[in-house]
């Protein structure tokens, strides 16, 4: 979002670079902007996994057992919320029944030195030049705004060749609200003050600082619910022992045990004229043709404007905004602004770009190498010729 709530953005894309992004298919974006790569070959997806075999959750059979009794339900509650730390989250409304099918994909955080095994990382880069870096974000860290200016303000003084910030309080206002909305543009407004703040705090600090600044992703307006575990309750197929579901804001995959099962969810899914399943034309186009199938062995993904509800994320939640449509979905789609020394001039791009084109981009800025593993083109060096 570029506008009257962002003044500052507005004039760093006036003297900078400035375009649009188009996320992937994907939830777990970590691999996109800090090594290159598409879903297929970071083998990052969402979130949850199919995993049955390392799930860490079969001690939630403990929590079954204490549910029986409405006075342990307390209990209950308190070792689900222990049991399920994870980093990255976990998704909050999971059945206590189905959690013993499921892993996380995201363990590490992105700096670790096996995050990525068989790709470069951003941070492996750094490290072997013997580069600093300073994180503010997901994993470890507050994201609110006003934590992320304090924290910064108290670590500026140091020497840092990167510095990476992730301010959350947009997405979190426009999944309540609405992307439109009042507390969204509010939101958006005390995050350009923030910003022009720490900008004029590198300044004062850096003799060269470069800017990039991108969201991961868009909001679209919610307009409409799907209930597709009504609809699967009623199949003749049995969640357990004919197949498994996760069911994410706005995609379903699912895992099957037998062949009549994987018909009978398909011709039902397909009878949904708001969404669709994947073929293997969609998931390679998207690159999300894994040889794994931990992700899914079908997905179905919901048309713009429409959430699965109850799902396992939200619940029955009802939201106003979400993302994590079709990647063609132009209101899912993200802004760029560029801008700084090695900026050659002012332009407006008008070719989208892609997340995994910002890796390639920040490693230009930093003039470090990029690795043959990298699948992204850098905007900077496209810039250049534009």
């Amino acid at each position: 979002m570029l506008g009257e709530e962002t003044p500052f953005l507005l004039k760093m894309a006036e003297q900078g670079i400035t375009g649009i992004l188009e996320p992937p298919l994907a939830y777990c974006l970590h691999p996109t902007w800090f090594a290159g790569l598409h879903p297929k070959s970071s083998d990052r997806f969402l979130l949850h996994i199919y995993s049955p075999q390392t799930s860490p959750y079969k001690r939630l059979r403990l929590i079954s057992f204490l549910e029986r009794n409405r006075f342990t339900r307390l209990s209950s509650g308190f070792a689900r919320h222990h049991l399920l730390r994870n980093p990255y989250g976990v998704a909050p409304c999971i059945p206590n029944y189905m959690l013993k099918y499921f892993d996380v994909a995201e363990k590490l955080p992105p700096w670790h030195p096996q995050y990525l095994p068989k790709a470069t990382t951003l941070f492996d880069i750094l490290r072997q030049k013997d580069l600093k870096w300073l994180f503010i974000g997901s994993p470890g860290s507050n994201q609110q705004t006003f934590s992320i200016l304090n924290k910064i303000q108290k670590m500026i003084s140091k020497k840092y060749s990167f510095i990476w910030l992730h301010f959350a309080e947009l997405d979190w206002a426009c999944h309540k609200y609405g992307p439109r909305s009042a507390q969204s543009k509010g939101k958006l407004r005390e995050i350009d003050e923030a910003i022009e703040k720490i900008h004029a705090y590198l300044n004062s600090t850096y003799s060269t600082v470069n800017t990039l600044v991108f969201g991961d992703h868009g909001h679209v307006e919610v307009n409409q619910t799907l209930d597709l575990r009504s609809l699967l309750k009623q199949t003749s197929s049995r969640m357990g022992e004919d197949y498994i579901y996760f069911l994410d804001s706005t995609i379903a995959r699912f895992w099957f045990k037998n062949e009549r099962a994987q018909d009978e969810i398909a011709h039902v899914l397909s009878t949904v004229d708001r969404g669709k399943i994947l073929s293997k034309q969609d998931l390679k186009k998207y690159g999300c043709n894994f040889q794994n199938p931990r992700h899914g062995q079908l997905i179905w993904v919901a048309d713009e404007g429409y959430i699965i509800l109850p799902n396992f994320w939200q619940g029955t939640t009802i939201v106003r905004g979400m993302h994590g449509y079709l990647p063609e979905v132009q209101s899912n789609h993200a802004r760029f602004v560029l801008s700084g020394s090695q900026v050659p001039k002012p332009v407006k791009l008008e070719k989208k770009y892609k997340l995994v084109d910002i890796f390639p981009t920040l490693l230009d800025l930093m003039h470090l190498p990029t690795p043959e593993t990298n699948e992204g083109s850098s905007i900077l060096h496209n810039a250049g010729r534009a």
